[in-house]
């Protein structure tokens, strides 16, 4: 039941504490995560450093680029797609109809990937009518877990949009 993570209930997937040494609270969504496989990892963690994926690619830069994507490597460890091949987030935008109580109405709403167990890169969205000010936070709504270790995040608008509307997704690394 939302914003409770559906694949972890009852799919065989499970939750996960996102950071258990920050003493997050238990009892917030927000703190917990689908596992990467289904199943969990009972006594252990599906937790991956960026460091250690750095490693397993062949890659020394975090903001290397070395195959023409225009992604960092950091930005593909956060996204899960793999830095030694071109690629594109994959992410999808809609103005879709929603009631929120008060009758149908449009909202946008984001899908943006992230690989699962990447903890320390924080994936939001914003939205913009025009391209030129992106200061309209998106809400986080779901998490989709895909089975490959990447799953969907699913933003919508804080609030209805007009007939233009654009979103983009933010990537942020843990310090």
């Amino acid at each position: 039941m939302p914003p409770w993570l559906e694949a972890a209930d009852g799919g065989g997937f499970t939750l996960v504490l996102i950071d258990p040494f920050a003493n997050p609270d238990h009892g917030d969504p927000l703190s917990w995560r689908s596992s990467a496989a289904p199943g969990g990892t009972p006594g252990g963690s599906d937790s991956i450093a960026l460091a250690a994926f750095l490693a397993d690619a062949g890659i020394a830069d975090p903001n290397a680029n070395d195959d023409g994507d225009r992604l960092p490597a950091w930005a593909e460890y956060a996204v899960g797609t793999d830095p030694n091949a071109p690629s594109v987030v994959p992410s999808s935008a809609a103005v879709e109809e929603f009631d929120p109580g008060t009758g149908p109405e449009s909202w946008l709403t984001f899908r943006i990937q992230k690989r699962i167990g990447a903890d320390d890169a924080a994936i939001g969205a914003q939205w913009s009518g025009e391209l030129l000010d992106w200061s309209g936070l998106m809400e986080f709504v779901a998490e989709e877990n895909n089975g490959d270790g990447t799953a969907w995040l699913i933003f919508r608008s804080t609030g209805p949009v007009g007939s233009e509307a654009f979103a983009r997704g933010v990537i942020r690394m843990a310090p």
